[in-house]
């Protein structure tokens, strides 16, 4: 048994790409939100955060015009606000396997072996060997701060130590030590759900103090597609590398002859697993040199899992002295230059107009408020002096035209003819039309196309009248 052991680190250190955390869910306006309209909001100019926010239909010019990056429609509904999803990483694990045999070796040359049986009885031998016990060969362990987490944008806050207060963990490779903890591969991990478990960027540590070498470890970095029907094609570019922290002699990668592979499994819109990237072990190459594993693109999947192994292939004794090395990975995926637009489904609008030509839009009470088409969920009050416009909007696009081709004196927020004059609009959905929503009758196309032009309206779209009433609008080109 050897007499002396010290602890080999290797510390693996993330860098994911800044824009992995600049989209959030944010709030989209269901059915039970009809007098609304969803707005996929940049908030800056020059660093855009995507969230989803539901306004007032008065709100909607502002934020066109106010807002260059903003549009209308959820986050990733549209060709013009698909972003690149988020990157983290989500899992780490290791494992060392009791060797098939005892190790021996003459003390006085390491590099050779002896056998202890040749050792005359009563002698001083220089022939040592490993241990019997499980202990000597699996005291390695892994060390990172980690945590669950519910939805996307709680990782807009991985900057802050207030996320990771209490995530320190430590977790050893012995089996009997991690029961729960150890997944198909036998590698004891920090999660069994990467999907929704995040390591804090620079935490992870692998500190190997194990007799013999043979430890094999891996770190995830994941994707998730924030996309509406994870709309997207995308491209998916790792990396890694590493550079010794010591300046002579071998490094770890040398005396351990460290063996690495990438392989990629994702999940599809359907919830499928599939195998994207895999290959075979190879000698990890010469210090600063990046491996970029050749991975490819992806389309219509939901989220993407890309695990870097290491493997110790030698089955010598560990060095006595400490060594380390530090692992840099990164994992960019971004979306393909040329992308299919998504499924656009438009904008349903109810623009409730008088129904006596010359009247302006909605009708006031006795204290001068507007009396308008009830709360857009069916709640309307029947009002005789007024009727409701169906207007689909073929695209968002046509929509956004729609608005800013109003009438506009404003100066910083909205006054523009739009705002004014459409305030008490709301949505109707796919099975519920304008007279359902609002409660009032349906009006003619015809006259709602002469109201939008004194209104405010001053552009030349294409108007087609449908059927049921409604008056479609298709794109200005």
């Amino acid at each position: 048994m050897r007499d002396k052991m010290k602890l080999l680190s290797l510390i693996v250190l993330f860098i994911t790409t800044v824009i992995s955390t600049q989209v959030s869910a944010g709030n989209i306006c269901g059915d039970n939100k009809l007098e609304k309209i969803t707005i996929c909001h940049a908030g800056s100019e020059h660093n855009p955060h995507f969230t989803n926010i539901c306004v007032d239909f008065a709100a909607v010019h502002g934020h066109l015009k106010n807002h260059s990056h903003d549009s209308v429609g959820a986050c990733g509904s549209t060709s013009q606000s698909l972003n690149d999803g988020v990157v983290y990483a989500c899992n780490a694990g290791v494992k060392h396997i009791k060797p098939a045999s005892r190790v021996c070796y003459q003390r006085s040359n390491p590099s050779l072996s002896c056998n202890p049986s040749a050792c005359e009885s009563g002698q001083s031998c220089d022939c040592v060997c490993s241990g019997e016990t499980d202990g000597p060969n699996v005291v390695d362990f892994m060390k990172y701060n980690g945590r669950s987490f519910s939805n996307v944008d709680q990782l807009n806050e991985i900057e802050n130590d207030s996320f990771w207060g209490g995530t320190l963990q430590a977790r050893t490779s012995t089996y009997s030590e991690n029961s729960g903890q150890i997944d198909s591969e036998g590698f004891v991990v920090a999660t069994h759900d990467p999907s929704n478990y995040v390591l804090r960027n620079n935490s992870l540590s692998f500190e190997l103090g194990s007799e013999l070498y043979g430890t094999e470890y891996f770190v995830d970095l994941c994707w998730k597609n924030t996309n509406e029907d994870y709309a997207g094609e995308f491209e998916i570019t790792p990396k890694y590398s590493y550079r010794n922290k010591q300046l002579f002699g071998q490094s770890y990668v040398e005396t351990a002859d460290i063996l690495t592979r990438t392989d990629v499994e994702c999940t599809d819109d359907k919830n499928q697993k599939f195998n994207l990237f895999d290959e075979s072990w190879l000698l990890f190459p010469s210090q600063m040199s990046e491996i970029l594993p050749q991975v490819g693109t992806v389309d219509g999947v939901s989220f993407c899992r890309v695990r870097h192994y290491f493997k110790e292939n030698s089955n010598s004794f560990r060095p006595w002295e400490t060594k380390a090395i530090e692992v840099s990975t990164s994992l960019e995926v971004v979306l393909t230059e040329d992308q299919e637009t998504p499924l656009d489904q438009g904008v349903k609008l109810c623009h409730p107009i008088a129904s006596v030509p010359g009247n302006t839009n909605g009708m006031t009470n006795s204290h001068g408020r507007r009396r308008g088409n009830g709360n857009g969920n069916g709640n309307g009050s029947h009002d005789p002096g007024l009727l409701v416009c169906q207007v689909l909007f073929e695209s968002n696009l046509a929509y956004e035209q729609f608005v800013l081709d109003h009438q506009d004196s404003s100066h910083g927020n909205s006054n523009s003819s739009y705002s004014v004059n459409h305030e008490d609009d709301s949505r109707f959905t796919s099975t519920r039309n304008c007279e359902e929503t609002t409660g009032l009758t349906m009006a003619d196309p015809v006259a709602c196309m002469l109201k939008f032009a004194t209104d405010g309206y001053h552009h030349d779209h294409d108007f087609v009248i449908g059927g049921n009433g409604t008056l479609i609008i298709k794109e200005n080109n």
